[in-house]
């Protein structure tokens, strides 16, 4: 027998479902953290492997039966690092899987693409712990713009809300701004309550600064003039990453599906990109996913295993 995995990877949490090839999901696995190119790649090997092996055991696959293993990981949009990754990971779970495994690293943002369009015509835009956005054309093209990483890119993310935030905060300690919101609810909830201490959480600590993010947007619910000046410079970004699509494109038309852990909240920041899309963007038009981001690394898992049984019967 096959079975399709499929796993959404994310900067925080992952998602695995195990199905038969109907799509028919026999059971949902959750872990950690599963970014290898920010994340020891032990600790995300382990992650994974420990869900698939968790599904695995649940649908009790026989040592027979095959495996179409389908990751999606914001990881992998760098294709070196994801082949290395990759020969990794297979080493890594054939030392505990003994099925054979076919396995695929596509990038989350891809699979959510999949699964929202059905493997149609349609773009994604994604802001969680990064930002990116993914478009597929008519004739099956994939078109990128951003996601350059958090060092370079990540414009409209929860990083870079949180990156903003943190340096508001830093020109509060040293009093080169007056007091602001931010500045009362920032320390409260997580405990910075000096320079030398945001200095550790940051470079010694490894702090999570897309946490930071939330705080942000309701600091701007609330009319901290900080904070609405970071929510209007990444909303802005967001709508370039959208004109420059439609650019790429050569169309006035596109159904958008937004996705990633800042834009599914129904929060002020959400509702101000919207406002400016409807406003300054004619043509554009935000829809509802069809499908999961892990349905979408099951639909890809499927034609993986279709594809192989075709090849082998050729």
């Amino acid at each position: 027998m096959h079975y399709l995995i499929g796993i959404d990877g994310g900067g925080s949490k992952t998602k695995t479902v195990i199905s038969d090839l109907s799509l028919n999901t026999m059971h949902t696995a959750f872990g950690g953290a599963s970014n290898f190119l920010v994340y020891d790649k032990n600790e995300i090997a382990a992650t994974i492997a420990e869900q698939i092996i968790q599904c695995i055991t649940h649908v009790k696959a026989d040592i027979n039966d095959k495996l179409f293993v389908v990751l999606g990981t914001a990881g992998a949009g760098r294709k070196k690092e994801t082949e290395i990754f990759r020969d990794y990971l297979l080493n890594f779970l054939r030392e505990k899987v003994k099925n054979k495994i076919a396995l695929i690293i596509e990038s989350d943002a891809f699979i959510t693409l999949e699964g929202a369009f059905e493997g149609k015509p349609g773009a994604i835009l994604i802001s969680g712990t990064g930002s990116i956005m993914f478009a597929k054309d008519g004739n099956g093209y994939l078109h990128r713009v951003g996601g350059y990483g958090r060092i370079i890119g990540d414009e409209g993310s929860g990083y870079r809300i949180g990156m903003k935030g943190l340096n508001i905060l830093s020109k509060f300690f040293d009093d080169r701004i007056e007091h602001t919101l931010l500045n009362k609810l920032i320390p409260e909830r997580f405990g910075i309550l000096s320079g030398e201490i945001l200095i550790n959480k940051i470079y010694k600590e490894n702090f999570d600064i897309a946490s930071i993010a939330p705080v942000v947007i309701y600091a701007a619910k609330k009319s901290d003039p900080y904070a609405l000046q970071i929510i209007e410079e990444q909303t802005d970004e967001l709508l370039l990453h959208v004109k420059a699509m439609l650019k790429k494109l050569k169309t006035d038309r596109l159904n958008i599906v937004l996705s990633g852990g800042i834009l599914l909240q129904d929060s002020f920041f959400t509702q101000k990109l919207k406002e400016k899309l409807i406003q300054k963007i004619s043509g554009v038009q935000i829809v509802e996913p069809l499908h999961s981001p892990e349905t979408g690394a099951l639909m890809i898992a499927k034609r993986m295993a279709e594809n192989m049984d075709s090849g082998n019967n050729s």
